[in-house]
């Protein structure tokens, strides 16, 4: 199914496009495949699309430095529920990262 959901970022639907995002979301580990057309996605035509895009890739949790570097731009972005959906993807994929004990 996450080729078909991957497929579906690229749909002449926006509609299609969100749903696909939304759905990549929860298809659990696997889902990392999708991270680069989630970034390239979370620059779509579509407003509900990009912000989509932005929370699947809060919810995959990925702490990737490209992924972290994306989303802290998009965060500077004009479109304030565009910038306020990256800086929240950001604090959950911090909180989410486990801290290394110190020795």
């Amino acid at each position: 199914i996450l080729p078909t959901l991957i497929a579906s970022l690229d749909d002449g639907v926006p509609e299609v496009r969100m749903a696909a995002a939304q759905a990549i979301a929860f298809q659990g580990d696997q889902a990392k495949a999708a991270i680069d057309p989630l970034i390239k996605a979370s620059a779509d035509a579509s407003k509900f699309v990009r912000i989509e895009a932005v929370r699947a890739l809060a919810h995959l949790g990925v702490n990737e430095p490209r992924v972290i570097a994306h989303l802290e731009k998009l965060a500077q972005s004009d479109d304030a529920a565009l910038a306020q959906s990256a800086r929240r993807a950001l604090q959950k994929i911090e909180s989410d990262t486990p801290v290394e004990p110190q020795p």
